[in-house]
């Protein structure tokens, strides 16, 4: 969140300081810069701008929302996968037990961290601890012997339940860090920074238009914001949520 806010807020001071600079720049201007024909080249090569800013800006918001929607669909798969795997070693039988008490102590972990720390939710993800415990899940369950038919398919079962569990985690992990390159902030800063002059330069300098600005600059910069957050899943303001793997442990506990 906090990275999230210190774009906002240098994109926000570059707008409106780009708006102030047109204004105090527009009385210095001989009178021919800003005669009509002038003015229309002006705007013209801003409508450009703004045109390829749009495009950018849709294209990260898309680009963002597909990738939190992608993290979202796999932290509820990865919740699913833990259930199941729960009830595979419940029905392998007792021989199973040290496999459910350590997944359950997982489970438990997460849980507990994800309450304690809701704003780095990564941290839980990425916890070594954690991580330990669910390769002893998967240690304890290659140990086993299976004895009977039932045995074989809930083992076999639990076996490939396991391996897409860990799979999911470090899939979550990879995902944790977002994804949208600086490089493409700073482009479109700067483009904004471009209109809000030319904006300066062809406006009248009174309370409206400044206020009408500043408020354009901030719609923007909270854009941005939105944009940022949901582009880290799993900490700040929209990430993801964690009761799903709360609904597992209720689960484990039944």
């Amino acid at each position: 969140m906090d990275g999230a806010l210190q774009v906002a807020a240098i994109s926000f001071a570059c707008i409106v300081a780009g708006a102030i600079a047109g204004m105090v720049l527009r009385p210095h201007l001989p009178g021919h810069h800003l005669s009509k024909e002038s003015l229309d080249v002006v705007k013209v090569s801003v409508g450009m701008i703004a045109a390829m800013s749009s495009l950018v800006l849709g294209l990260m918001t898309a680009s963002v929302k597909g990738s939190f929607d992608l993290v979202d669909r796999q932290h509820r798969l990865y919740a699913a996968r833990l259930m199941q795997l729960d009830d595979a070693l419940r029905h392998y039988g007792p021989e199973a037990g040290d496999a459910r008490s350590r997944l359950k102590r997982y489970v438990e972990r997460i849980v507990a961290q994800s309450a304690a720390t809701a704003d780095n939710y990564r941290a839980t993800i990425e916890d070594t601890t954690a991580g330990n415990l669910l390769e002893a899940v998967k240690d304890d369950i290659a140990s086993l012997e299976f004895k009977t038919d039932a045995q074989h398919r809930f083992g076999a079962e639990a076996a490939r339940l396991i391996d897409e569990i860990i799979s999911i985690r470090w899939s979550l992990v990879e995902q944790a860090g977002g994804s949208i390159v600086p490089a493409f902030l700073i482009v479109l800063v700067c483009w904004l920074t471009i209109i809000f002059v030319s904006f300066g330069l062809m406006a009248d300098t009174n309370a409206t238009i400044i206020v009408a600005l500043v408020l354009c600059a901030a719609s923007i910069a909270g854009a941005l914001f939105l944009i940022i957050e949901m582009d880290m899943p799993f900490n700040g303001v929209i990430s993801v949520p964690f009761k799903p793997l709360a609904d597992t442990l209720a689960h484990i506990n039944r």
